[in-house]
C-alpha cells in the first residue's frame, strides 16, 4: 500500500497500536478494528508483538491465527520495508507457517528490484533464522547482492555471510564477491560482524586464507569489545577449518583467563568446553588458558553436557596436558552417573581420551563397556576403532 492512499483513521490505528503494550491487548485490538485496518496497520501489530514478545506461547492461539491471515491476505499490498519487518517478526517469534512464508516469498520476489541491500541482508537472515529455503527467493536475492555488492556496508555484508552459512546456500560467486567487498573493509568492522564473517567461513568450510588473516588481525586490538561467545564463536570457526592463527589464539587466551578465572558468570562452563576443544584441534598448548578453563569447569562440573564433558576430556589427552588428574577424576565422574545421555560418538572419544592419557578408571571404563555394547550397531569405523585402540 503507497502512504498516500493511507487516511487519517489509519494513522490513528498505528498510533494506538505503537501505545499497546502486551500480544494481548495488541490481538484485541486487531480483532476489534479489523475491517477498519489497512496493510501497514497489519503489518505493526506483527512487528509491535514481535519487539514485545519472545515466543508464542502466552496468548490466544485463535486470535494469532487471525492475525496472521490478516498478513498473509494483504501481503500482496507491502512495501520492501513493510516484507522486511513481516519476515523480521516471523524469525523473531520462530513462526511456522508454509502458506504465509510461501506468500511472503511471492510478494518478497515480485518486487526485489525495489528492494535495497539492507532490506536483502534483513530479508535472508530472516529466512535464514527459521531455516526455511526458499530456492526462487534466495536465488534472486543472491544474483541481486551479486550485482550490487558494493553499495552493502559492513553490518549488513557480514549479516548475508552469516545467513547464507547458515542455509548452506551454495554459490562461490556470492561468496567470493563477499569475500572480496569485505577483505579491505575488515578493519572498520564491529566484533559482532567480525565473529559472524569467521562462523560463516568455517560454517562453509573455506579456508579463504586472506580473509581468515584479515579477521584475525582485525580482532585482535578489539577482542576486549567482544562478548563470551563472540571470543568462543571466533576460535570455535578458526579451529573447524584448521586456520592457526598463533597471534589470535594468544589474544583470544590472555582476553579469557580473568573472566575464566574470576568465576564470570557470562564465560560459563559451555564456553570453557568450546574454548578447549578450540584450542586442542588448533594444537595451541596454551597452560594458562587451559589451567583456569580446569578449574572453572572442576567447580561447575555438573552443568556440562555430555558433548561437553567428552570434547574437554579429548582435548586434554589431545593436548596431553600436565597433571590432568583432577580434571578428569571430576569429568569420570560426571559421566559415570549421565553415561546413559551419551551420543555414541562422545562416548567413544571419551574413552580414547581416557586411554591415551593412560588413566586407568575402572568405573567409568566398565560404565562406558555397558553403553557401547548396548549400541554396537550404531558405532561407524571411527568409533570401532577408538574403543579397539582404548
Amino acid at each position: 500500500m503507497e502512504r498516500s492512499d493511507r487516511t487519517s483513521a489509519h494513522v490513528a490505528l498505528n498510533r494506538q497500536i505503537m501505545e499497546l503494550n502486551t500480544p494481548q491487548e495488541i490481538l484485541a485490538f486487531v480483532q476489534k478494528h479489523r475491517t477498519e485496518q489497512d496493510a501497514i496497520n497489519v503489518s505493526t501489530a506483527f512487528q509491535r508483538i514481535a519487539k514485545i514478545s519472545n515466543r508464542q506461547s502466552s496468548w490466544n492461539d485463535d486470535d494469532f491465527a487471525m492475525l496472521l491471515m490478516e498478513v498473509q491476505t494483504k501481503i500482496h499490498e507491502f512495501q520492501p520495508y513493510n516484507l522486511t519487518t513481516i519476515s523480521w517478526s516471523i524469525a523473531k517469534l520462530a513462526v511456522e507457517s508454509t502458506p504465509l512464508m510461501a506468500a511472503l516469498s511471492a510478494a518478497a520476489l515480485a518486487r526485489i528490484t525495489d528492494f535495497d541491500t539492507r532490506r536483502f541482508s534483513r530479508l535472508v537472515w530472516s529466512f535464514a533464522k527459521i531455516l526455511v529455503f526458499d530456492s526462487p527467493l534466495l536465488s534472486a536475492i543472491a544474483a541481486a547482492s551479486i550485482a550490487r555488492i558494493s553499495e552493502f556496508d559492513g553490518p549488513d555484508l557480514a549479516i548475508s555471510a552469516w545467513s547464507w552459512a547458515r542455509l548452506a546456500f551454495r554459490d562461490e560467486t556470492l561468496r567470493k564477491s563477499i569475500s572480496s567487498e569485505a577483505l579491505p573493509r575488515m578493519t572498520d568492522f564491529g566484533p559482532q560482524n567480525i565473529a559472524n564473517f569467521a562462523w560463516a567461513w568455517a560454517a562453509f568450510r573455506l579456508k579463504d586464507c586472506p580473509l581468515l588473516s584479515a579477521i584475525a588481525a582485525s580482532a585482535i586490538p578489539r577482542l576486549s569489545e567482544f562478548i563470551t561467545q563472540e571470543l568462543a564463536n571466533t576460535a570455535w570457526a578458526f579451529a573447524k577449518i584448521s586456520f592457526r592463527d598463533v597471534p589470535l589464539c594468544k589474544a583470544i587466551s590472555a582476553e579469557a583467563i580473568t573472566p575464566i578465572s574470576g568465576g564470570n558468570a557470562d564465560f560459563d562452563p559451555q564456553a570453557c568446553a568450546g574454548l578447549a576443544w578450540s584450542f586442542a584441534t588448533l594444537g595451541c598448548m596454551d597452560l594458562p588458558l587451559l589451567d583456569s578453563i580446569a578449574a572453572a569447569s572442576i567447580a561447575r562440573i555438573r552443568e556440562l553436557r555430555t558433548q561437553e564433558l567428552s570434547n574437554t576430556a579429548w582435548a586434554w589427552a589431545f593436548l596431553s596436558v600436565r597433571n590432568p588428574e583432577p580434571l578428569l577424576d571430576a569429568i569420570s565422574a560426571a559421566s559415570i552417573a549421565r553415561i546413559s545421555e551419551f551420543q555414541t560418538q562422545h562416548l567413544t572419544n571419551t574413552a580414547w581420551a581416557f586411554s591415551r592419557i593412560v588413566l586407568h578408571d575402572q568405573p567409568l571404563s566398565n560404565a562406558i563397556s555397558s553403553a557401547v555394547l548396548a549400541r554396537m550397531t550404531q558405532l561407524d569405523v571411527q568409533g570401532l576403532s577408538n574403543i579397539a585402540w582404548a
